[in-house]
């Protein structure tokens, strides 16, 4: 459904990682982009600079043909259903096929991403014919409808991965759509979701489940959390500069990535299985599958993804900071994770954080302000703070950056979880995030 319900931020041209609980077993499963360019050979692909407006700020993102990386979105998914699914494929893409050809409402979410990638989706004459109206990016209340793309959901949920490969026929769409691209039909036929063991830390009576690399996400978030011992009320700016401290802590194991539009996902039920993912298509490459309604990925195009100084061989995943996590308690599992590129580590602490330590409901875990360090920067959201003089205790942080109400930059964190047998959960509003029960009642 977040195919169609954000298709800027996620789709089968990208790639993810999902962390899961079944049966009481862990696991991470990596679909995210790999490499292109198996038994490929010449120069590579060029690609084309589009400088997005961020308001305060401005920043070049390469883009075009030659920014594709491997999906991994298709074979990722099949994976997860082949291995742990229990209804039919076709059942679960339904709803999905059924929002493509009659559509969707847009959020604000929706619409301020739209706006944001607007340049990016003025690259092809296809691209900007789905995306919009009356002469510009959609709006909120408008409807998208994407009738290619539900063709390409039925028969994916036909055929499953096997739509992808190279003698597939959405496989053989994409080489011979991307031409410009590195892509080979090696590369399609080659690749394969990878399930790993994830990266555990204890915190008081919690375990908290984080995906190993590819992701830098998770290294990074357990790093931050094995370095936090403070005991200050959230929210405060005592508890702002330790988080800030381990933060600080672990950038210094490792840059951070900061590029990438991402979304969430997570479900838990009765039983006390979980799944949550994380994924993305970077800002898009600005291109389409146009018979399959179908946009890929940037991900070459994303420096911190693709660094040009340490070239990823073909064939082997890229860099994410994607951060799917599961938290464990004595009676109660909950799935967390966020988008925001660099931000979803913070987003992923504060989170964390709220949750253990204080022992706060989902709804002010997700939704309270948050602060974020990197490059030695400290950015705080200062509305809903305790303290009337909250910012005059971090005055001492040289080039504080101040934002005055929610804002997308921190990410947006969703949460849904089972505690002593009652499920609850909240969407993050800066990200037009949502929470319900499906098929249950409340116990």
């Amino acid at each position: 459904m977040a195919c169609i319900a954000e298709p800027l931020l996620t789709g089968l041209g990208g790639g993810g990682l999902a962390t899961l609980v079944v049966d009481g077993q862990a696991h991470v499963l990596d679909f995210f982009t790999a490499m292109p360019g198996l038994g490929r050979d010449g120069p590579t692909p060029p690609m084309d600079e589009v400088v997005l407006d961020f308001g305060p700020t401005t920043q070049a993102f390469s883009v075009g043909q030659g920014s594709v990386a491997v999906p991994g979105m298709p074979f990722g998914l099949a994976a997860l259903h082949q291995r742990w699914g229990s209804l039919p494929l076709s059942e679960l893409a339904r709803p999905a096929v059924h929002a493509c050809s009659h559509g969707v409402d847009i959020t604000p979410g929706f619409a301020e991403v739209a706006r944001l990638l607007w340049p990016i989706q003025c690259v092809t004459p296809q691209m900007r014919a789905l995306f919009e109206r009356r002469g510009g990016s959609v709006q909120p209340g408008d409807r998208f409808v994407n009738p290619g793309l539900a063709q390409t959901l039925e028969l994916f949920a036909e055929q499953g991965a096997a739509a992808f490969r190279s003698q597939g026929s959405l496989g053989a769409a994409i080489l011979s759509c991307f031409t410009g691209s590195a892509l080979t039909a090696r590369d399609l036929d080659d690749y394969q979701a990878i399930r790993a063991d994830p990266l555990r830390v204890a915190r008081g009576q919690h375990e908290i489940l984080l995906p190993p690399r590819p992701s830098a996400g998770g290294p990074m978030t357990a790093a931050a959390l094995s370095s936090f011992a403070s005991t200050s009320a959230p929210f405060t700016a005592a508890h702002a500069r330790e988080v800030a401290r381990s933060m600080s802590l672990a950038e210094s194991l490792e840059p951070p990535l900061s590029a990438g539009l991402t979304t969430h996902l997570g479900a838990v039920d009765q039983q006390g299985n979980a799944c949550t993912i994380t994924s993305s298509l970077g800002e898009t490459c600005g291109h389409l599958v146009p018979q399959a309604g179908l946009a890929l990925n940037n991900f070459l195009g994303e420096a911190d993804c693709n660094p040009p100084q340490a070239p990823t061989p073909a064939g082997r995943r890229l860099r994410t900071m994607m951060t799917p996590t599961v938290l464990r308690g004595p009676s109660s599992i909950h799935t967390l994770g966020s988008g925001g590129s660099s931000r979803i580590r913070s987003a992923v602490l504060h989170a964390l954080l709220h949750l253990i330590d204080h022992g706060l409901h989902p709804r002010q875990a997700a939704c309270g302000p948050r602060c974020h360090m990197e490059a030695g920067r400290l950015r705080v959201e200062a509305y809903g703070r305790p303290e009337p003089d909250f910012l005059a205790r971090l005055a001492d942080f040289e080039g504080l950056v101040t934002f005055e109400g929610p804002n997308m930059y921190f990410g947006g964190v969703h949460i849904a979880g089972r505690a002593d047998g009652a499920f609850e959960g909240a969407g993050d509003p800066r990200r037009s995030g949502a929470f319900g029960i499906l098929g249950a009642s409340q116990r």
